[in-house]
Protein backbone atom coordinates (compact mmCIF):
# COMPACT_ATOMS: atom_id res chain seq x y z
CA UNK A 1 0.00 0.00 0.00
CA UNK A 2 1.28 3.27 -1.21
CA UNK A 3 0.87 6.43 1.29
CA UNK A 4 1.09 9.75 0.36
CA UNK A 5 1.99 13.22 2.33
CA UNK A 6 -0.64 15.61 1.19
CA UNK A 7 -1.50 18.78 3.33
CA UNK A 8 0.33 21.72 1.33
CA UNK A 9 -1.43 24.05 2.77
CA UNK A 10 -2.17 27.20 0.49
CA UNK A 11 -2.72 29.31 3.28
CA UNK A 12 -6.56 30.32 2.44
CA UNK A 13 -9.18 30.13 4.84
CA UNK A 14 -12.76 29.98 4.26
CA UNK A 15 -14.63 32.07 6.22
CA UNK A 16 -18.43 31.82 4.87
CA UNK A 17 -20.50 31.37 1.95
CA UNK A 18 -23.00 34.10 1.40
CA UNK A 19 -24.58 34.61 -2.20
CA UNK A 20 -24.50 38.31 -3.55
CA UNK A 21 -28.48 40.39 -3.64
CA UNK A 22 -28.69 39.88 -7.57
CA UNK A 23 -29.71 42.97 -9.34
CA UNK A 24 -31.25 40.85 -12.17
CA UNK A 25 -32.60 37.40 -11.20
CA UNK A 26 -31.81 34.67 -13.40
CA UNK A 27 -32.17 30.92 -13.10
CA UNK A 28 -28.75 29.91 -11.60
CA UNK A 29 -27.04 27.77 -15.16
CA UNK A 30 -27.73 31.57 -17.03
CA UNK A 31 -25.84 33.18 -14.92
CA UNK A 32 -23.26 30.72 -15.32
CA UNK A 33 -23.60 30.95 -18.99
CA UNK A 34 -23.27 35.31 -18.61
CA UNK A 35 -20.22 34.78 -16.51
CA UNK A 36 -18.38 31.32 -16.73
CA UNK A 37 -16.52 30.24 -20.32
CA UNK A 38 -17.11 27.23 -22.01
CA UNK A 39 -14.91 24.05 -21.00
CA UNK A 40 -12.93 21.84 -23.25
CA UNK A 41 -16.95 19.53 -23.24
CA UNK A 42 -18.72 22.62 -24.04
CA UNK A 43 -19.90 22.66 -20.73
CA UNK A 44 -19.77 25.98 -18.96
CA UNK A 45 -17.50 27.09 -16.01
CA UNK A 46 -16.27 29.61 -13.92
CA UNK A 47 -13.76 29.32 -11.42
CA UNK A 48 -12.50 33.05 -10.73
CA UNK A 49 -11.18 34.72 -7.75
CA UNK A 50 -12.55 37.95 -7.47
CA UNK A 51 -11.29 41.21 -5.38
CA UNK A 52 -11.04 44.84 -5.85
CA UNK A 53 -8.83 44.59 -8.91
CA UNK A 54 -10.62 43.49 -12.22
CA UNK A 55 -9.97 39.82 -13.12
CA UNK A 56 -9.99 37.93 -17.06
CA UNK A 57 -13.30 38.08 -16.58
CA UNK A 58 -14.05 41.48 -16.07
CA UNK A 59 -15.12 40.33 -12.37
CA UNK A 60 -14.62 42.79 -9.70
CA UNK A 61 -15.26 43.89 -5.71
CA UNK A 62 -16.14 47.21 -5.44
CA UNK A 63 -15.94 48.71 -1.69
CA UNK A 64 -15.42 52.59 -2.69
CA UNK A 65 -19.80 53.30 -2.48
CA UNK A 66 -21.07 55.29 0.52
CA UNK A 67 -23.93 52.73 1.34
CA UNK A 68 -22.44 50.59 3.33
CA UNK A 69 -22.18 47.98 0.77
CA UNK A 70 -19.66 45.51 -1.37
CA UNK A 71 -20.35 45.63 -5.46
CA UNK A 72 -20.14 42.41 -7.39
CA UNK A 73 -18.97 44.04 -10.99
CA UNK A 74 -18.64 42.81 -14.37
CA UNK A 75 -16.78 45.57 -16.70
CA UNK A 76 -18.24 47.88 -14.18
CA UNK A 77 -21.96 46.86 -14.76
CA UNK A 78 -23.46 46.25 -10.98
CA UNK A 79 -24.24 42.72 -11.25
CA UNK A 80 -25.23 42.28 -7.00
CA UNK A 81 -24.23 43.50 -3.39
CA UNK A 82 -23.52 42.48 -0.40
CA UNK A 83 -24.96 44.84 2.41
CA UNK A 84 -22.53 45.49 5.25
CA UNK A 85 -24.97 44.48 7.95
CA UNK A 86 -25.87 40.98 5.83
CA UNK A 87 -21.93 40.61 6.02
CA UNK A 88 -21.67 41.02 9.30
CA UNK A 89 -24.06 38.81 10.60
CA UNK A 90 -23.25 36.12 8.51
CA UNK A 91 -19.20 36.41 9.66
CA UNK A 92 -20.47 36.61 13.47
CA UNK A 93 -23.01 33.63 13.02
CA UNK A 94 -19.93 31.69 11.77
CA UNK A 95 -16.91 32.91 13.76
CA UNK A 96 -17.93 34.95 16.76
CA UNK A 97 -15.27 32.90 18.47
CA UNK A 98 -13.84 29.91 16.33
CA UNK A 99 -10.69 27.71 15.70
CA UNK A 100 -8.63 27.32 13.23
CA UNK A 101 -6.38 24.19 13.07
CA UNK A 102 -3.37 23.64 11.14
CA UNK A 103 -2.61 19.98 9.95
CA UNK A 104 -0.70 17.62 7.91
CA UNK A 105 -2.49 15.25 5.99
CA UNK A 106 -1.51 11.25 5.48
CA UNK A 107 -3.06 9.69 2.67
CA UNK A 108 -3.08 5.66 2.51
CA UNK A 109 -4.90 3.84 0.31
CA UNK A 110 -8.47 5.48 1.44
CA UNK A 111 -7.69 6.31 4.83
CA UNK A 112 -6.63 9.46 5.92
CA UNK A 113 -4.71 10.46 8.82
CA UNK A 114 -4.09 13.70 10.21
CA UNK A 115 -1.45 15.31 12.85
CA UNK A 116 -2.35 18.53 14.13
CA UNK A 117 0.48 21.24 13.59
CA UNK A 118 -1.31 24.37 15.11
CA UNK A 119 -4.35 25.78 16.85
CA UNK A 120 -5.31 29.73 17.03
CA UNK A 121 -8.62 30.50 18.65
CA UNK A 122 -10.08 33.70 17.52
CA UNK A 123 -12.92 35.99 18.88
CA UNK A 124 -15.06 39.46 17.96
CA UNK A 125 -14.72 39.47 14.34
CA UNK A 126 -14.83 43.38 12.99
CA UNK A 127 -17.14 43.99 9.54
CA UNK A 128 -14.79 47.41 9.34
CA UNK A 129 -11.81 44.72 9.37
CA UNK A 130 -13.48 42.58 7.14
CA UNK A 131 -13.86 45.85 4.00
CA UNK A 132 -10.30 46.82 4.36
CA UNK A 133 -9.42 42.66 3.99
CA UNK A 134 -11.38 42.91 1.11
CA UNK A 135 -9.80 46.58 -0.22
CA UNK A 136 -6.02 45.26 0.38
CA UNK A 137 -7.34 41.77 -1.41
CA UNK A 138 -6.46 39.99 1.68
CA UNK A 139 -10.51 38.69 1.19
CA UNK A 140 -11.47 37.37 -1.66
CA UNK A 141 -15.21 36.17 -3.24
CA UNK A 142 -14.25 33.02 -5.37
CA UNK A 143 -17.00 31.31 -7.90
CA UNK A 144 -16.74 27.82 -7.96
CA UNK A 145 -19.48 26.70 -10.43
CA UNK A 146 -19.95 24.27 -13.41
CA UNK A 147 -22.87 22.80 -15.73
CA UNK A 148 -22.93 18.81 -15.23
CA UNK A 149 -23.89 16.93 -18.36
CA UNK A 150 -27.52 17.36 -17.46
CA UNK A 151 -27.44 20.98 -17.74
CA UNK A 152 -28.18 21.45 -14.40
CA UNK A 153 -25.82 23.75 -11.77
CA UNK A 154 -22.94 22.20 -9.61
CA UNK A 155 -21.91 25.52 -7.22
CA UNK A 156 -20.20 25.95 -3.41
CA UNK A 157 -22.47 28.37 -2.39
CA UNK A 158 -20.17 31.84 -3.18
CA UNK A 159 -17.24 31.81 -0.91
CA UNK A 160 -15.61 34.52 0.89
CA UNK A 161 -11.73 33.56 1.60
CA UNK A 162 -8.86 35.27 3.62
CA UNK A 163 -5.86 34.61 0.99
CA UNK A 164 -3.88 33.70 4.23
CA UNK A 165 -3.53 32.34 7.24
CA UNK A 166 -1.14 35.36 8.93
CA UNK A 167 -4.18 37.78 7.73
CA UNK A 168 -6.70 36.37 10.50
CA UNK A 169 -5.31 38.87 13.46
CA UNK A 170 -6.36 41.87 10.76
CA UNK A 171 -10.06 40.27 10.94
CA UNK A 172 -10.71 39.30 14.57
CA UNK A 173 -9.97 41.43 18.05
CA UNK A 174 -8.56 38.51 19.84
CA UNK A 175 -6.30 36.00 18.45
CA UNK A 176 -4.57 33.23 20.71
CA UNK A 177 -1.87 30.45 18.91
CA UNK A 178 -2.74 27.75 21.77
CA UNK A 179 -0.27 25.30 19.64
Amino acid sequence: MQTRETGVHRGRINLFQRAPRWIQRLPGVERLRRLGQPGSDGRYVLHSQVSVNRNNLGLKLGTHSPSEQIDLLKDDVLLGYWGYLVLAKRLTEKHSRAAFIKADVRTSGTQQSFHCKEIVYCERPSIDRFVDLVKSRKIVLEFTMSEKENGRLRYHRYPWRLTREDHLSDLFSLRVKLR
